[in-house]
C-alpha cells in the first residue's frame, strides 16, 4: 500500500517541476519566438503612429503584402524580423520581467515586438519613438531596462536606419556605436545614389 502512494506522488511531483519549467519568474509562460515590425525612424507621419496601426501592418506582413509601405520603390518603410535564437529570447524575456509600471504617456510609435509563448498566447510590446525605455506591454504603461530596448533595436536593424546619436542605450555599447555610424555613412551614400538614378530616370 506504502508503495502504491508514493509512485502517484512522484508522478504528480514530476509533472508539477515539468510545467514549472516552462513558466518565467512572473508566471507567464516562456517564449517562443518572437516577432518584430518596425517604421523606419525617419518616416513622416500626419498623424501619430499607434500600436494597432503596426499591427495591423505585421498581419499584412505575415501575408506577404509589402507593397504599399516602401519608399521610392526601393526603400521599405516598415520592416519586420524574427528571433528564433533561444539564447536571446530567454534574455529578452527575463528582462522583460522587471518592467515597472508607469503612468499613462503618449508618443508616436514605431515597432511592435509580438511574442508568441508555449501556451499559444501572444503578449505585445510597443516602443515608441524618443520616450524609450517608456513602453507600452500589453496596452499597459512600463518602464523597461536600456538593455532590453538595446538588444530588440540591434537584433532588428532598427539602428541602421537612423543616427546612433539618438539613442541613450548606445552609449553602453561604444564599439557596436560606432560600427553603426560607420555603416550609417555608407547606407546614406547608397540611397542617395539610388535615388539620382530614379530622379534621372522619372526626367527621362
Amino acid at each position: 500500500m506504502r508503495n502504491l502512494i508514493i509512485i502517484p506522488f512522484t508522478l504528480l511531483l514530476i509533472s508539477c517541476t515539468s510545467q514549472n519549467k516552462d513558466m518565467n519568474n512572473s508566471g507567464e509562460q516562456k517564449a517562443d519566438t518572437i516577432f518584430i515590425t518596425y517604421f523606419q525612424h525617419s518616416v513622416d507621419s500626419d498623424v501619430a503612429i499607434t500600436c494597432d496601426k503596426i499591427a495591423s501592418i505585421q498581419k499584412d506582413h505575415l501575408e506577404n503584402d509589402y507593397n504599399s509601405y516602401f519608399e521610392y520603390g526601393m526603400i521599405p518603410l516598415v520592416i519586420d524580423t524574427f528571433i528564433v535564437n533561444s539564447e536571446y529570447i530567454e534574455k529578452i524575456d527575463s528582462l522583460l520581467q522587471l518592467r515597472e509600471k508607469i503612468e499613462t504617456f503618449n508618443d508616436d510609435k514605431r515597432m511592435l515586438v509580438s511574442i508568441k509563448r508555449h501556451n499559444g498566447k501572444n503578449d505585445e510590446l510597443c516602443i515608441g519613438n524618443f520616450l524609450a525605455p517608456k513602453v507600452y506591454y500589453n496596452n499597459e504603461p512600463y518602464i523597461i531596462a536600456d538593455e532590453l530596448i538595446f538588444i530588440l533595436r540591434y537584433k532588428s536593424g532598427y539602428y541602421r536606419w537612423n543616427d546612433p546619436n539618438l539613442f541613450q542605450e548606445l552609449n553602453n555599447h561604444k564599439e557596436i556605436k560606432k560600427e553603426l555610424e560607420e555603416q550609417l555613412i555608407v547606407d546614406d551614400e547608397f540611397r542617395k545614389e539610388k535615388e539620382k538614378i530614379l530622379l534621372n530616370q522619372a526626367i527621362e
